[in-house]
Protein backbone atom coordinates (compact mmCIF):
# COMPACT_ATOMS: atom_id res chain seq x y z
CA UNK A 1 0.00 0.00 0.00
CA UNK A 2 2.65 2.46 0.70
CA UNK A 3 4.43 1.64 -2.37
CA UNK A 4 1.40 2.59 -4.76
CA UNK A 5 0.78 6.00 -2.24
CA UNK A 6 4.28 6.98 -3.43
CA UNK A 7 4.43 6.08 -6.84
CA UNK A 8 1.13 8.43 -6.92
CA UNK A 9 2.81 11.24 -5.38
CA UNK A 10 5.75 10.54 -7.54
CA UNK A 11 3.06 10.70 -10.56
CA UNK A 12 1.41 14.02 -9.45
CA UNK A 13 5.07 15.43 -8.43
CA UNK A 14 6.32 14.58 -12.32
CA UNK A 15 3.33 15.68 -14.36
CA UNK A 16 3.18 19.16 -12.27
CA UNK A 17 6.83 19.91 -12.85
CA UNK A 18 6.27 19.13 -16.76
CA UNK A 19 3.21 21.14 -17.23
CA UNK A 20 5.08 24.27 -15.15
CA UNK A 21 7.45 24.00 -17.84
CA UNK A 22 4.93 23.98 -20.57
CA UNK A 23 3.08 26.55 -18.60
CA UNK A 24 6.65 28.85 -18.69
CA UNK A 25 7.54 28.35 -22.03
CA UNK A 26 3.47 29.51 -22.97
CA UNK A 27 3.65 32.40 -20.72
CA UNK A 28 7.49 33.25 -22.11
CA UNK A 29 5.59 33.90 -26.58
CA UNK A 30 2.12 35.41 -25.06
CA UNK A 31 4.82 37.82 -22.77
CA UNK A 32 6.41 38.46 -25.99
CA UNK A 33 3.41 39.11 -28.47
CA UNK A 34 2.64 41.54 -25.59
CA UNK A 35 5.20 43.53 -25.71
CA UNK A 36 5.03 43.64 -29.55
CA UNK A 37 1.69 44.29 -29.67
CA UNK A 38 2.10 47.76 -26.87
CA UNK A 39 5.14 48.69 -29.02
CA UNK A 40 2.88 48.73 -32.61
CA UNK A 41 0.01 50.35 -30.49
CA UNK A 42 2.04 53.11 -29.69
CA UNK A 43 3.11 53.36 -33.63
CA UNK A 44 -0.12 53.05 -34.49
CA UNK A 45 -1.32 56.05 -32.40
CA UNK A 46 1.45 57.76 -34.10
CA UNK A 47 0.54 57.05 -37.41
CA UNK A 48 -2.65 58.26 -36.96
CA UNK A 49 -2.15 61.83 -36.45
CA UNK A 50 -0.64 61.91 -40.29
CA UNK A 51 -3.66 61.50 -42.39
CA UNK A 52 -0.91 59.99 -45.34
CA UNK A 53 -0.09 57.25 -43.44
CA UNK A 54 -2.54 54.93 -45.01
CA UNK A 55 0.49 52.62 -46.08
CA UNK A 56 1.73 52.55 -42.58
CA UNK A 57 -1.21 51.89 -40.34
CA UNK A 58 -2.22 49.07 -42.79
CA UNK A 59 1.73 47.49 -42.31
CA UNK A 60 1.51 47.82 -38.37
CA UNK A 61 -2.19 46.35 -38.08
CA UNK A 62 -1.21 43.68 -40.42
CA UNK A 63 1.79 43.18 -37.44
CA UNK A 64 -0.50 43.45 -34.85
CA UNK A 65 -3.43 41.27 -36.22
CA UNK A 66 -0.61 38.79 -36.64
CA UNK A 67 0.91 38.75 -32.95
CA UNK A 68 -2.65 39.32 -31.44
CA UNK A 69 -3.66 35.67 -33.22
CA UNK A 70 -0.18 34.56 -31.63
CA UNK A 71 -1.29 35.42 -28.27
CA UNK A 72 -4.88 34.40 -28.73
CA UNK A 73 -3.32 30.39 -30.28
CA UNK A 74 -1.01 30.95 -26.75
CA UNK A 75 -3.45 31.13 -24.66
CA UNK A 76 -5.92 28.92 -26.07
CA UNK A 77 -3.13 25.90 -25.60
CA UNK A 78 -2.53 26.98 -22.19
CA UNK A 79 -6.41 26.68 -21.40
CA UNK A 80 -5.64 22.91 -22.96
CA UNK A 81 -2.37 22.71 -20.69
CA UNK A 82 -4.85 23.53 -18.11
CA UNK A 83 -7.64 20.77 -18.63
CA UNK A 84 -5.08 18.35 -18.71
CA UNK A 85 -3.87 18.99 -15.52
CA UNK A 86 -7.14 19.67 -14.23
CA UNK A 87 -8.51 16.01 -15.49
CA UNK A 88 -5.04 14.59 -14.05
CA UNK A 89 -5.49 15.51 -10.85
CA UNK A 90 -8.84 14.43 -10.80
CA UNK A 91 -7.80 11.39 -11.70
CA UNK A 92 -5.12 11.10 -8.59
CA UNK A 93 -8.11 12.65 -6.46
CA UNK A 94 -10.20 9.37 -7.62
CA UNK A 95 -7.49 6.93 -7.08
CA UNK A 96 -6.50 8.60 -3.77
CA UNK A 97 -10.29 8.39 -2.53
CA UNK A 98 -10.22 4.30 -3.69
CA UNK A 99 -7.31 3.51 -1.51
CA UNK A 100 -8.35 5.70 0.95
CA UNK A 101 -11.71 3.02 1.51
CA UNK A 102 -9.47 0.39 1.42
CA UNK A 103 -7.38 1.88 4.16
CA UNK A 104 -10.63 2.44 6.77
CA UNK A 105 -12.14 -0.60 5.80
CA UNK A 106 -9.13 -2.56 6.83
CA UNK A 107 -8.45 -0.14 9.91
CA UNK A 108 -12.17 -1.03 10.68
CA UNK A 109 -11.85 -4.29 10.79
CA UNK A 110 -8.57 -4.26 12.72
CA UNK A 111 -10.49 -1.26 15.25
CA UNK A 112 -13.52 -4.31 15.37
CA UNK A 113 -11.11 -6.90 16.08
CA UNK A 114 -9.23 -5.16 19.33
CA UNK A 115 -12.98 -3.28 20.42
CA UNK A 116 -13.82 -7.67 20.90
CA UNK A 117 -11.28 -7.92 23.02
CA UNK A 118 -11.19 -4.62 24.01
CA UNK A 119 -9.40 -4.38 27.64
CA UNK A 120 -6.31 -6.39 29.08
CA UNK A 121 -8.48 -8.44 31.25
CA UNK A 122 -9.85 -9.84 28.19
CA UNK A 123 -6.88 -9.82 26.16
CA UNK A 124 -5.13 -11.55 28.85
CA UNK A 125 -8.05 -14.35 29.58
CA UNK A 126 -7.42 -15.05 25.44
CA UNK A 127 -4.09 -15.69 25.58
CA UNK A 128 -4.01 -18.18 28.60
CA UNK A 129 -7.10 -20.04 27.02
CA UNK A 130 -4.81 -21.20 24.47
CA UNK A 131 -4.02 -24.66 23.98
CA UNK A 132 -0.48 -24.55 23.73
CA UNK A 133 2.49 -22.04 24.49
CA UNK A 134 2.97 -22.08 20.76
CA UNK A 135 -0.36 -20.47 20.46
CA UNK A 136 -0.27 -18.30 23.36
CA UNK A 137 2.64 -16.42 22.06
CA UNK A 138 1.56 -16.33 18.36
CA UNK A 139 -2.21 -14.32 19.94
CA UNK A 140 0.13 -12.54 22.13
CA UNK A 141 2.10 -11.33 18.62
CA UNK A 142 -1.14 -10.67 17.11
CA UNK A 143 -2.36 -7.95 19.75
CA UNK A 144 0.92 -6.39 19.48
CA UNK A 145 0.83 -6.09 15.70
CA UNK A 146 -2.59 -5.23 15.51
CA UNK A 147 -1.54 -2.07 17.65
CA UNK A 148 1.13 -1.32 15.27
CA UNK A 149 -0.95 -1.85 11.72
CA UNK A 150 -3.75 0.25 13.10
CA UNK A 151 -1.63 2.95 13.97
CA UNK A 152 0.16 2.68 10.86
CA UNK A 153 -2.72 3.10 9.06
CA UNK A 154 -4.04 6.03 10.67
CA UNK A 155 -0.97 7.43 9.44
CA UNK A 156 -1.24 6.38 5.76
CA UNK A 157 -4.71 7.44 5.76
CA UNK A 158 -3.74 11.03 6.95
CA UNK A 159 -1.32 10.82 4.53
CA UNK A 160 -3.35 10.73 1.78
CA UNK A 161 -6.09 13.09 3.29
CA UNK A 162 -3.19 15.67 3.04
CA UNK A 163 -2.57 14.59 -0.60
CA UNK A 164 -6.63 15.14 -1.27
CA UNK A 165 -6.60 18.69 0.04
CA UNK A 166 -3.36 19.54 -1.89
CA UNK A 167 -5.06 18.82 -5.25
CA UNK A 168 -8.13 19.73 -4.30
CA UNK A 169 -6.65 23.26 -3.59
CA UNK A 170 -4.78 23.14 -7.07
CA UNK A 171 -7.39 22.50 -9.14
CA UNK A 172 -9.31 24.85 -7.80
CA UNK A 173 -6.58 27.40 -8.30
CA UNK A 174 -5.84 25.54 -11.96
CA UNK A 175 -9.51 26.25 -12.21
CA UNK A 176 -9.43 30.03 -11.89
CA UNK A 177 -6.55 30.36 -14.28
CA UNK A 178 -8.53 28.65 -16.68
CA UNK A 179 -11.27 31.50 -15.86
CA UNK A 180 -9.06 33.76 -16.40
CA UNK A 181 -7.37 32.93 -19.77
CA UNK A 182 -10.66 32.06 -21.64
CA UNK A 183 -11.86 35.56 -20.55
CA UNK A 184 -8.21 37.13 -21.65
CA UNK A 185 -9.41 34.98 -24.94
CA UNK A 186 -12.73 36.52 -25.56
CA UNK A 187 -10.87 40.17 -24.78
CA UNK A 188 -8.39 39.41 -27.17
CA UNK A 189 -10.61 38.01 -30.17
CA UNK A 190 -12.79 41.41 -29.37
CA UNK A 191 -9.71 43.69 -29.90
CA UNK A 192 -8.81 41.40 -32.84
CA UNK A 193 -12.05 41.57 -34.31
CA UNK A 194 -11.79 45.75 -34.44
CA UNK A 195 -8.51 46.13 -36.27
CA UNK A 196 -9.63 43.74 -38.69
CA UNK A 197 -12.28 46.47 -39.10
CA UNK A 198 -10.17 49.25 -38.95
CA UNK A 199 -7.40 47.42 -41.17
CA UNK A 200 -10.30 46.69 -43.73
CA UNK A 201 -11.38 50.89 -44.13
CA UNK A 202 -8.25 51.61 -44.79
CA UNK A 203 -8.06 49.01 -47.41
CA UNK A 204 -10.97 49.92 -48.74
CA UNK A 205 -9.87 53.88 -48.78
CA UNK A 206 -6.51 52.71 -50.43
CA UNK A 207 -7.55 50.23 -52.95
CA UNK A 208 -9.94 53.66 -55.06
CA UNK A 209 -6.23 54.18 -55.99
CA UNK A 210 -5.01 50.95 -56.80
CA UNK A 211 -3.46 51.89 -60.38
CA UNK A 212 -1.23 54.91 -58.35
CA UNK A 213 -0.45 52.50 -55.63
CA UNK A 214 1.00 49.66 -58.15
CA UNK A 215 2.83 52.01 -59.88
CA UNK A 216 4.80 53.14 -56.79
CA UNK A 217 4.97 49.60 -55.97
CA UNK A 218 6.68 48.98 -59.08
CA UNK A 219 9.04 51.93 -58.43
CA UNK A 220 9.86 50.69 -55.41
CA UNK A 221 10.57 47.10 -56.92
CA UNK A 222 13.53 48.77 -59.24
CA UNK A 223 14.96 50.77 -56.58
CA UNK A 224 15.35 47.52 -54.33
CA UNK A 225 16.68 45.42 -57.50
CA UNK A 226 19.12 48.78 -58.30
CA UNK A 227 20.10 49.01 -54.34
CA UNK A 228 20.94 45.39 -53.86
CA UNK A 229 22.95 45.04 -57.46
CA UNK A 230 24.96 47.96 -55.91
CA UNK A 231 25.54 46.32 -52.21
CA UNK A 232 26.59 43.12 -54.27
CA UNK A 233 29.25 44.61 -55.99
CA UNK A 234 30.77 46.50 -52.98
CA UNK A 235 30.47 43.73 -51.34
CA UNK A 236 32.25 41.89 -53.69
CA UNK A 237 34.61 44.25 -53.96
CA UNK A 238 35.81 44.11 -50.14
CA UNK A 239 35.60 39.98 -50.50
CA UNK A 240 38.05 40.53 -53.68
CA UNK A 241 40.81 42.61 -50.84
CA UNK A 242 40.83 40.24 -48.45
CA UNK A 243 41.50 37.44 -50.55
CA UNK A 244 43.74 39.30 -52.46
CA UNK A 245 45.50 40.22 -48.89
CA UNK A 246 48.53 38.93 -47.54
CA UNK A 247 47.04 38.62 -44.53
CA UNK A 248 43.82 37.09 -44.50
CA UNK A 249 43.71 36.33 -41.01
CA UNK A 250 40.79 38.04 -38.95
CA UNK A 251 40.83 39.21 -35.66
CA UNK A 252 38.23 38.20 -33.45
CA UNK A 253 35.18 40.88 -33.19
CA UNK A 254 34.31 41.21 -29.38
CA UNK A 255 30.63 42.18 -29.18
CA UNK A 256 30.63 43.12 -25.16
CA UNK A 257 31.51 41.45 -21.91
CA UNK A 258 27.99 39.46 -22.44
CA UNK A 259 28.00 38.47 -25.85
CA UNK A 260 30.40 35.72 -27.43
CA UNK A 261 33.40 36.52 -29.14
CA UNK A 262 32.40 36.81 -33.19
CA UNK A 263 29.30 37.43 -35.37
CA UNK A 264 28.80 33.89 -36.31
CA UNK A 265 28.58 32.87 -32.60
CA UNK A 266 26.10 35.82 -31.60
CA UNK A 267 23.14 34.36 -34.12
CA UNK A 268 20.02 35.20 -31.88
CA UNK A 269 21.77 37.55 -29.39
CA UNK A 270 22.68 40.75 -31.46
CA UNK A 271 21.32 44.08 -30.14
CA UNK A 272 18.70 45.64 -32.34
CA UNK A 273 19.49 48.51 -34.63
CA UNK A 274 16.64 51.08 -33.24
CA UNK A 275 14.75 51.09 -29.73
CA UNK A 276 11.26 50.00 -29.78
CA UNK A 277 10.51 48.81 -33.38
CA UNK A 278 8.72 46.36 -34.71
CA UNK A 279 9.20 44.18 -37.79
CA UNK A 280 6.41 45.20 -40.72
CA UNK A 281 8.55 43.96 -43.65
CA UNK A 282 10.08 40.17 -42.90
CA UNK A 283 13.20 38.70 -45.31
CA UNK A 284 12.81 37.25 -48.31
CA UNK A 285 9.25 36.29 -50.42
CA UNK A 286 5.45 37.54 -49.05
CA UNK A 287 2.31 38.65 -50.04
CA UNK A 288 2.06 42.95 -50.53
CA UNK A 289 -0.48 43.96 -47.43
CA UNK A 290 -2.47 45.53 -49.93
CA UNK A 291 -2.04 44.36 -53.62
CA UNK A 292 -2.87 40.33 -52.36
CA UNK A 293 -2.19 39.22 -55.88
CA UNK A 294 1.40 40.32 -55.66
CA UNK A 295 4.58 39.02 -54.51
CA UNK A 296 7.10 41.05 -52.95
CA UNK A 297 10.84 40.35 -52.35
CA UNK A 298 12.83 41.66 -49.22
CA UNK A 299 16.84 41.21 -48.57
CA UNK A 300 16.48 42.45 -45.04
CA UNK A 301 13.73 42.92 -43.11
CA UNK A 302 12.01 46.66 -42.67
CA UNK A 303 11.24 47.77 -38.78
CA UNK A 304 8.77 50.61 -37.88
CA UNK A 305 9.87 52.45 -35.22
CA UNK A 306 9.31 55.83 -33.31
CA UNK A 307 10.16 59.64 -35.21
CA UNK A 308 13.63 60.82 -35.06
CA UNK A 309 15.23 57.09 -33.82
CA UNK A 310 18.66 56.32 -33.68
CA UNK A 311 19.96 53.70 -35.77
CA UNK A 312 22.66 51.74 -33.87
CA UNK A 313 25.08 49.41 -35.32
CA UNK A 314 24.58 45.74 -34.16
CA UNK A 315 27.98 44.87 -34.18
CA UNK A 316 31.39 45.81 -34.15
CA UNK A 317 32.89 46.59 -37.25
CA UNK A 318 34.16 49.05 -39.86
CA UNK A 319 32.35 51.55 -41.92
CA UNK A 320 33.23 50.39 -45.72
CA UNK A 321 30.63 52.75 -47.57
CA UNK A 322 28.31 55.35 -47.00
CA UNK A 323 25.92 56.04 -50.03
CA UNK A 324 22.99 58.32 -50.80
CA UNK A 325 20.21 56.75 -52.90
CA UNK A 326 16.85 58.73 -53.65
CA UNK A 327 14.74 56.27 -52.87
CA UNK A 328 16.48 55.18 -50.16
CA UNK A 329 18.63 58.07 -48.06
CA UNK A 330 21.35 57.25 -46.73
CA UNK A 331 22.70 53.41 -46.39
CA UNK A 332 25.46 52.90 -44.69
CA UNK A 333 27.40 49.59 -45.13
CA UNK A 334 29.42 48.12 -42.19
CA UNK A 335 31.90 45.36 -42.06
CA UNK A 336 32.55 42.51 -39.44
CA UNK A 337 35.04 39.91 -40.93
CA UNK A 338 33.38 37.89 -44.10
CA UNK A 339 30.12 39.38 -42.49
CA UNK A 340 28.29 42.64 -43.83
CA UNK A 341 25.78 44.63 -41.76
CA UNK A 342 23.43 47.28 -43.98
CA UNK A 343 21.87 50.01 -42.80
CA UNK A 344 18.95 51.97 -44.89
CA UNK A 345 16.77 54.98 -45.12
CA UNK A 346 18.88 57.40 -42.87
CA UNK A 347 17.96 60.98 -42.70
CA UNK A 348 21.39 61.91 -41.13
CA UNK A 349 24.79 59.80 -40.41
CA UNK A 350 27.06 60.83 -37.49
CA UNK A 351 29.98 58.21 -39.04
CA UNK A 352 32.48 58.12 -41.91
CA UNK A 353 33.83 55.54 -44.45
CA UNK A 354 37.01 54.09 -42.32
CA UNK A 355 35.61 54.42 -38.79
CA UNK A 356 36.08 51.55 -36.38
CA UNK A 357 32.48 51.24 -34.62
CA UNK A 358 31.77 50.03 -31.57
CA UNK A 359 27.91 47.39 -30.90
CA UNK A 360 25.55 49.71 -30.18
CA UNK A 361 27.19 52.82 -31.80
CA UNK A 362 25.11 55.66 -33.01
CA UNK A 363 25.06 55.53 -36.82
CA UNK A 364 22.48 58.19 -38.07
CA UNK A 365 18.90 58.72 -37.68
CA UNK A 366 16.06 57.26 -39.34
CA UNK A 367 14.26 59.30 -42.08
CA UNK A 368 10.45 59.90 -41.65
CA UNK A 369 8.07 60.11 -44.65
CA UNK A 370 4.22 60.67 -44.26
CA UNK A 371 3.44 57.57 -46.01
CA UNK A 372 5.32 54.83 -44.23
CA UNK A 373 6.46 56.77 -41.11
CA UNK A 374 9.75 56.37 -39.73
CA UNK A 375 11.35 53.04 -40.83
CA UNK A 376 14.56 51.52 -41.86
CA UNK A 377 15.76 48.25 -43.02
CA UNK A 378 18.38 46.17 -41.89
CA UNK A 379 20.36 43.69 -44.06
CA UNK A 380 22.66 40.92 -42.84
CA UNK A 381 25.12 39.32 -45.74
CA UNK A 382 27.89 37.03 -45.30
CA UNK A 383 29.85 37.46 -48.45
CA UNK A 384 27.56 37.38 -51.00
CA UNK A 385 25.02 35.35 -49.49
CA UNK A 386 22.22 37.32 -47.82
CA UNK A 387 20.82 36.18 -44.78
CA UNK A 388 17.59 36.98 -42.73
CA UNK A 389 18.24 39.24 -39.73
CA UNK A 390 15.17 38.35 -37.75
CA UNK A 391 17.30 34.91 -37.12
CA UNK A 392 20.38 37.06 -35.99
CA UNK A 393 18.77 39.77 -33.45
CA UNK A 394 17.65 39.19 -29.77
CA UNK A 395 14.05 38.14 -29.67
Amino acid sequence: MRVIILLILFSIFSFSTLCAQSVESLKSQRTKSENEIKKLNTLIEEAKKNKNSTIQQINLYERKISETNNVINTLNKEVDNLNRDIDKNFNSINNYEIQREKLLEFYGKAIYEQWKVRNFENQFLYILASNSFDQAYRRFRYYKEMKYFTKNKIKEIQIINDSLKSLNERNRVLLDRKVSAKVEVSNMQRSLNEDKNREQTLLNNIKKNETSLRNKLNKEIANKKALDSKIKKLIEQQVKKSTQSSSTGQKVSQVDIQLANDFEGNKGKLPWPVDGGVIIEKFGTHTHPVLKNVQTNSSGIVISCKKDSQVKSIFKGTVVSIHFVSSSNNVVLIKHGNYFTLYVNLSEVYVKQGDSITTGQKLGKVAYSSEKGSTMELQIWKELTKLNPEFWLRN
